[in-house]
């Protein structure tokens, strides 16, 4: 348990978002809706992602997205930001120790559930959903230690990005570095979607889209960056590569929040 839990003013926050997290983790836990194509399905979990990271911090009274690599009191790197958004709201781990220790492994096959965009009736223990990172993406500029307001994040940026690994573990530290987009000849060559037609994106706003993976570099790399971002429209020249679509998060007093509840 980490000192952050023992801090009473944060408790009715962190009881919250516990409920919160209870309330959203029944359709995961569950499987795809039957009502559903499971990319579907897996675009509107990727959303519920987007909801856990713009409320993490939130709750605590802070700014901005929780670090894409945690790092302990000690400056070691511990944890990617996939346990550290679950910490928030589960008791049991502690984010001082390795993402190996075995206090930080339970629960492994449940939590792995909320960061699976393939079958989470059978969920892949290794990370599915990846952080867009590096100088001038939008996981990195609004690191909470740079302490910048969420709702002024321009909201056509891309946060997050699904791929096929077998390497990285869902509490593992490792991202997508824009570096490693930009220095290829096309934007998703070296990465493999989980749904063979193409990658699931999502954006700052929680919309998610189904990207043909041959979609022209220069199309999508404006879209990598806010200052990109802010100059380019993804209804315009991104949404002709789009197979399908998830709408935005909701807004409440100009925060975005869980579309289940509200909050």
């Amino acid at each position: 348990m980490t000192n952050s839990k023992l801090q009473n003013p944060w408790l009715a926050e962190r009881t919250l978002l516990t409920s919160l997290l209870i309330l959203t983790v029944v359709p995961i836990l569950s499987g795809c809706d039957s009502s559903q194509s499971e990319p579907q399905s897996a675009m509107r979990q990727m959303r519920r992602v987007v909801a856990l990271l713009h409320t993490h911090l939130r709750m605590q009274g802070r700014k901005g997205f929780p670090e894409s690599d945690h790092r302990a009191t000690d400056g070691t790197v511990t944890c990617s930001w996939r346990l550290t958004v679950l910490d928030q709201a589960e008791d049991g781990f502690d984010l001082e120790q390795s993402w190996k220790s075995p206090v930080n492994q339970m629960g492994s096959e449940r939590d792995a559930k909320w960061f699976a965009v393939t079958s989470r009736s059978n969920p892949s223990p290794f990370a599915q959903v990846f952080g867009l990172v590096g100088a001038g993406t939008a996981f990195t500029e609004y690191e909470f230690t740079k302490e910048r307001d969420l709702s002024d994040a321009e909201p056509d940026a891309i946060l997050l990005i699904d791929a096929k690994n077998q390497l990285i573990r869902w509490q593992e530290p490792g991202d997508i570095h824009v570096n490693s987009l930009r220095y290829s000849h096309s934007a998703f060559r070296d990465l493999e979607p989980n749904y063979s037609d193409g990658f699931l994106i999502a954006f700052v706003d929680g919309a998610v889209w189904r990207i043909k993976k041959d979609v022209p570099k220069d199309v999508i790399e404006p879209f990598f960056t806010l200052e990109g971002a802010k100059s380019h429209d993804r209804e315009v020249e991104l949404a002709p590569y789009a197979l399908d679509k998830v709408p935005p998060l909701p807004k409440v007093d100009g925060k975005y929040v869980f579309p289940e509840t509200g909050k």
